[in-house]
């Protein structure tokens, strides 16, 4: 064989890259499976032990431990939050937002600007009444 037919079955350096990457990847995608192989056998294996029944309980205890405790936590924050409402205001009888708890003021003090443009939209509204037959 010549030196041009070993170059022409050499695959070039980007060929070469490339099959490695495909290959590396393949591999790495292997990897993967072989791990979640592993860790479904553990779990046959767990759940197949002579202690299955004890684990179970075990689990189960602890799951029931968990949910209390969230409840516990959502009871605290839930008494923290009205007491808060209920401290904060200086007086009874004090209407209130419901959404945003804030006090309604139910008479407010009027400026001399706003007693001009009230009797502004009075005019204009009798003006616009009037002209409609």
């Amino acid at each position: 064989m010549s030196e041009s037919d070993e170059d022409e079955k050499r695959p070039s350096k980007e060929e070469e890259k490339r099959r490695k990457r495909e290959k590396s990847s393949d591999d790495s995608y292997e990897r993967r499976k072989r791990r979640t192989r592993k860790k479904k056998r553990r779990r046959d294996c767990d759940s197949s032990c002579s202690d299955d029944s004890s684990v179970l309980e075990e689990r189960r205890r602890k799951k029931r431990r968990r949910k209390e405790k969230r409840k516990k936590k959502k009871k605290r924050a839930h008494k923290k939050r009205d007491n808060a409402d209920c401290s904060s205001s200086d007086e009874e009888g004090v209407r209130r937002s419901v959404i945003t708890g804030k006090k309604i003021r139910m008479h407010i003090e009027k400026t001399e600007d706003d007693v001009i443009q009230e009797q502004a939209r009075k005019q204009l509204l009798r003006f616009m009444n009037s002209s409609v037959p």
